[in-house]
């Protein structure tokens, strides 16, 4: 991709405020939405994309409560059907009738779930470093359903209520990312995703966005 590709930071409306992202290349051409994994944002694809073809239209965008994207609701259960109905939200913003989407770790199970209910419009499904849940047994459904849906949800509210949110220093912040990755990352990108990530609220003093 050339260095004068067109880049343009955009803010898109949903209901709990905004998903932020950026456009590289011209509207005219084919669409390419890119999404990123848990703890990410679309920095992820910063070094991906220089070396990918010039003559398609790349939409990065970040997450809820990812990146510079607003937080969900309370009361949100953040699970693949809602990421994806988000990502729904973003396809009929721009207006696409097809497209093409790359997906990273989460961003590629939302890209699977995207393209089994929307056959019709994803032209191409490119996936990178992802899986898609096995099948519980009928046994363990209810356990599974209550521990990873609904208690995970309910921990991650009390947490979110803290009456002060904890800080950090750039590097320590950087050290929390690291440890919660589940593959490695390079410390240039990690800290190109980091200053996405984070908000600054004293010298050498952050808390995550």
């Amino acid at each position: 991709m050339p260095k004068s590709r067109k880049v343009l930071d955009i803010s898109i409306p949903v209901p709990w405020g905004v998903i932020a992202g950026k456009t590289f290349g011209e509207k005219k051409d084919t669409p390419v939405l890119c999404v990123h994994g848990r703890n990410d944002n679309l920095e992820t694809f910063s070094q991906l994309l220089p070396l990918l073809s010039d003559s398609h239209y790349y939409v990065c965008i970040d997450l809820p409560g990812h990146g510079k994207s607003t937080h969900a609701d309370k009361g949100y259960i953040l699970d693949l059907i809602w990421y994806t109905m988000t990502v729904k939200r973003i396809v009929d913003y721009f207006n696409w009738s097809k497209l093409f989407y790359m997906g990273h770790s989460l961003g590629g199970q939302i890209g699977f779930f995207l393209s089994a209910l929307y056959p019709e419009l994803v032209m191409k499904l490119v996936v990178i470093d992802s899986f898609i849940y096995t099948h519980v047994p009928t046994a363990e459904f209810a356990r599974a359903v209550r521990d990873n849906l609904f208690e995970s949800t309910l921990k991650l509210e009390k947490r979110s209520g803290l009456d002060e949110a904890p800080t950090y220093s750039f590097n320590e912040f950087l050290q929390k990312m690291i440890q919660t990755r589940m593959t490695e990352v390079s410390q240039n990108q990690i800290r190109t995703m980091g200053e996405r990530n984070l908000i600054r609220i004293g010298p050498d003093q952050f808390k995550f966005g």
